[in-house]
């Protein structure tokens, strides 16, 4: 009878996993690492956010929110948390390393992500542009895994 109650009980143990369902690449703490710039012809162009910059993050959750906090410099050159800036968006995926990014209060935009590894978040940002006479992507933030 011992062995009877035994079976079902392990069965059970083993067909629940205590692994997580994998969670979508955006889903994290992200802090800004700096920018990007991809000329149409050329290497790409990293350049570093200073320390003040870095203090901006981005918080997104599996239930598809996302918290970004922002900082600007003030008259006496104090950097200062933005409040107009710093706003909760909800992320939507459109593909694979693609996803929309929507105000939740209004005059929201739409942001194109994607992640050339696991640890790297791109936001791309604007349309091309040019600077003397060459000619950009658009903007690329680049964010980093906390």
């Amino acid at each position: 009878m011992k062995k009877l109650l035994l079976l079902p009980l392990l069965l059970l143990m083993f067909s629940c996993s205590s692994e997580e369902a994998p969670k979508d690449p955006i889903v994290g703490h992200w802090q800004l690492w700096g920018t990007m710039a991809f000329p149409e012809t050329g290497e790409p162009k990293e350049h570093e956010a200073n320390e003040c910059f870095k203090k901006e993050t981005m918080i997104s959750k599996n239930n598809g929110e996302l918290y970004s906090v922002h900082y600007y410099m003030n008259e006496i050159m104090e950097w200062k948390l933005n409040e107009n800036a710093t706003m909760t968006y909800e992320w939507t995926k459109v593909s694979e390393d693609i996803y929309n990014l929507k105000s939740v209060s209004p005059g929201g935009r739409d942001f194109r992500f994607s992640f050339p590894d696991s640890n790297t978040m791109w936001m791309h940002n604007g349309e091309p542009y040019e600077v003397d006479g060459v000619k950009y992507e658009s903007d690329v933030r680049v964010f980093k895994r906390k």
